[in-house]
Formats: C-alpha cells, structure tokens, sequence
C-alpha cells in the first residue's frame, strides 16, 4: 500500500499576529463587575489550533491560557480581580515558540460614596437665607481630599465644588439658590473617574412682602374702635396664600386685648400711644412686619337733661339750671352756662335771679367741657308764669 502528503517548505517563519478587542485600555470596572476579555490572532504559517493564548496581569498573575478558535478569537470572562491598576498582557505562541503580545491597562476599584448630612430631603428655607450643606465621603484608594466634589441644581446648575477635608468632611454655607423646588445632585468623583452620587430635594421659599399699613380713624378718641387698614397688601413670589398676624401694643408692652385687626375702644385711655404691628405669613415663613400707631385723643363730654327750675316759675323766682354730664375719660365738669331771656343774654351762672316778667323765655345754654374739649351745647327752657 502507498499514501502521499503534500509539503509546503517556506524560507523562514512568520511570527503570529495578536491583539485586543475588549476590553478597551484604560477602561475602569467596579470591584465587583464581571470583566470579558477578548482577543483575535492569527498566524500566515500554521492553523490557529496550533497557537497557544495567554493574558496575564501583573498583580494576580495567568488569567487564561487556552487555543483560539478557527476564526482566531479567544474569548473568557472573569470575576474578582483585585483593587488595582492591572497591566494585562496578551502572548500568542506559534509551534516553535515564536510570539506575539498586546497589552492594555484596566484599574479595578470602588467608586467612593456620598453621604449628605444636612438638608434632608424635603427641608423648606426661606429665600436668602444661608443654608449650611454638610456631607461626608469615603473611598477605598484616593486620599478623600483629593476627591472632585460637584453640588448641582436642576434649577441653578452647579452651585458649589467645595473638596472634603482629610477626615472626608465637607461643610459649606449657600443662600443664593433661586425660589422653587430643587432637585440637588451631589457627586464625587475619583482619580480614576469613578463616581458615587447621592441625590435629595430641597424647596426655598418666598418670603411674603411687607404690607402697607395704618390705623383708623385717625385722629382716634376713647370711644372708638381701632382697625389695621392694609393699604398696599403682601405679595408671595412662589403664589402662597398670605394672610396676617396682628400685634398690638400700648406704650411700648404688648397688649393681650387684641389678636386681629381690630381693637375694642374700652382698652384705650386718653393720651395713650397705641400701636399696631402687622406680619404677613405664607403659612411656611413670615415676612417683615409693618408697624403703624397713633396717640388717643380725648373724648369731648356730654351734656343731656338740662332743666331750670322751679316750674312753674313767676316773675320773683330763682332760677336754677341743672344738667346731666357724662365723659369717657371720666373728666371734671367744667361746663359753662348762658341765660337768655327772650334772646338777650342776661347771666353766666347756675342761677338767674331777676324780676322776670310774665311770659318770658328763658333758656339755658349748657356747654359742656372737661378742661380739655368741649362738646355739643344742649339747652333747657321754661316760659315765666
């Protein structure tokens, strides 16, 4: 029997040709992301077959060795790689141990983490109003001051880069964010671009505008009720409801006879300095208040029932002329008094005594006066019998 075989016999050999498909150099995995490796060779000389893999890395050592596919991939997966930047090297070996070899750098590592410790989602600040912003970080590789840190607003944008301390501290004051819900994002990043975040909502609030007030009537006697007139009313940026708290004070102390925009007039006295301080609120925050006052004036008396006596009264009488007196402030009568007969003033006094003639009028004029104001004249008659 007989067999033949055909023999091709090259002048030299030709190393194989290697190189990476993934990962890309330079990418970055989390400590615990399962990582594929691939690679595609070649070699003009022989089968793939006959070439041997290998990817090794200069901290842990062989990853794979094994033999391509007829097509020249090679392909596996592996889980664990330590924390660390790995030079993995790829070598492909021919069948007389001729070779080639790629290599890529991968850094395994944990991305630091973010912990924000003031505000809390869902906290409400007034507009302007310094906010204190406190979080801690923490990773596994980078000296936690070298961290990149970015505080970031949907509504402003970024608003603060303040880095951490050694401990990983960060502590900072903001109060320009604009009126709104926010939308705060918080991330650190590391040397190898790994990045945590940390994410909450923050809402700042429109403080209400003060109002224009004053107080009616004005000038304002003992017998009057006092009212808060709002002329030009409070305003709320963010559209909030405002509605007002009043404060009322006699002479400098708070008085607790009102609470509303009214005050009774049996709380006052003559000359004292009542005021009245209005503080519009959003029901979140209040605004700065509005204070207008006023000085109470006197009351003028009242004279009523003026009578002149006797009655009936002849041509030879006394007349005497009394009155009913009344005053708020609880003043001395100091009212005065005028006689006319027929018309003609004839007496000042609270008596008249005259030869009277029969059929004359006689009037008696009350004006009445605590010292201070007078009020309405009131007037009594009686006719000589």
């Amino acid at each position: 029997g007989s067999d033949t075989v055909e023999l091709t016999v090259i002048e030299s050999n030709t190393p194989p040709e290697c190189s990476f498909k993934l990962p890309s150099d330079g990418t970055i995995f989390q400590e615990e992301d399962t990582i594929e490796f691939a690679a595609i060779v070649s070699d003009i000389d022989v089968p793939n077959s006959m070439l041997t893999v290998t990817f090794d890395s200069d901290v842990t050592g062989t990853l794979s060795v094994g033999t391509p596919e007829d097509d020249g991939d090679y392909e596996f997966e592996i889980d664990g790689l330590p924390i660390a930047t790995h030079q993995v090297t790829l070598t492909v070996v021919d069948e007389i141990g001729e070779m080639c070899t790629d290599t890529i750098e991968v850094h395994v590592g944990t991305p630091p983490t973010v912990t924000v410790l003031t505000p809390i989602t869902g906290d409400i600040y007034d507009q302007g109003v310094a906010i204190p912003f406190t979080a801690s970080v923490t990773d596994g590789e980078d000296s936690l001051d070298t961290l990149s840190l970015s505080w970031w607003s949907d509504v402003d944008g970024e608003f603060s880069t303040e880095a951490a301390d050694a401990k990983g501290l960060i502590s900072f004051d903001y109060s320009d964010l604009s009126i709104g819900t926010h939308s705060i994002l918080v991330t650190a990043t590391d040397s190898h671009n790994m990045r945590g975040e940390w994410e909450f909502d923050l809402v700042i609030n429109a403080i209400p505008t003060t109002p224009e007030i004053s107080i009616s009537p004005d000038p304002a006697a003992t017998t009057d009720d006092l009212s808060a007139v709002i002329g030009t009313v409070s305003t709320d940026e963010d559209g909030d409801s405002v509605s007002y708290l009043y404060a009322w004070a006699v002479d400098g102390i708070t008085s607790s006879a009102s609470t509303d925009a009214t005050l009774p007039s049996s709380a006052t006295t003559r000359d004292e300095l009542w005021s009245v301080t209005v503080t519009p609120t959003d029901g979140i925050t209040t605004g700065d208040p509005a204070t207008a006052e006023i000085t109470i004036s006197n009351t003028p008396p009242v004279v009523t029932d003026v009578v002149i006596s006797p009655d009936p009264a002849y041509a030879a009488d006394t007349l005497s002329c009394t009155w009913t007196y009344s005053d708020d402030d609880e003043d001395g009568d100091a009212s005065t008094v005028i006689w006319t007969v027929d018309g003609e003033t004839v007496g000042d006094d609270t008596t008249l005594t005259g030869v009277f003639v029969g059929g004359q009028e006689v009037i008696c004029t009350v004006t009445p006066s605590d010292g201070t104001d007078t009020g309405t004249d009131a007037a009594g008659s009686i006719v000589i019998s």
